[in-house]
Order: structure tokens, then sequence, then C-alpha cells
């Protein structure tokens, strides 16, 4: 049998437990995979009306969705990036002072 399996879309990322990268990490991460998502969705957008398969009106809707969304994920990817670069640098009042101190 020629059968593949499922689609692997139920899976985000090997399952390597919650111990191999912190919270951030993993967080930066899925943003990061949010913007290419939107970007190979725009393209595919792009694809299906130059096919005829989707209406302008339709395409310039979605295209309208897909920039709100891609600037909501670009924005809170700034904010990580900040927050990343600042929690290496100086110790900061985040979530608790002691975690900080320790590592």
């Amino acid at each position: 049998g020629g059968k593949e399996g499922p689609p692997l879309r139920g899976l985000r990322g090997p399952p390597s437990g919650p111990r191999a990268s912190p919270m951030r990490e993993k967080q930066v991460a899925a943003e990061r995979k949010d913007l290419v998502e939107i970007a190979a969705r725009a393209s595919l957008l792009q694809e299906l009306l130059h096919e005829g398969s989707i209406s302008r009106e339709v395409y310039e809707k979605k295209s309208d969705e897909l920039a709100q969304q891609r600037e909501v994920a670009e924005k809170e990817q700034d904010e990580l990036d900040v927050a990343g670069e600042g929690a290496k640098t100086v110790v900061v009042s985040v979530d608790d002072d002691e975690e900080g101190e320790g590592s």
C-alpha cells in the first residue's frame, strides 16, 4: 500500500518535551512560524488569484486579513525579541528577581 501517514498538521516541532528549551524561546519560535505561515498563505492566495480560482474581491479581503495577522505577529515578535535581549544582559523584573539572579 502506497498510503502515506496522516498530515502532520497537529505536530508542533519535535516531541522533545518542555525541558528542551525555555518557554520564551518556544514562544519566539512559534511567532516566527506564524510569520512563515502567513507568508506562505499570501503567496498561495496570489497563485489562486492567478489561476482564477478566487475572485479579486476574495483575494483582497483575505490579503487584508493576512496583513493584519502579520502586523500582530511582527509586533509580538519585536516584543519577544526585546524581552529576550533584556534577559540576556540585565536581570529584568519580569517574573521573579530571585529566579533571574540564579542563572
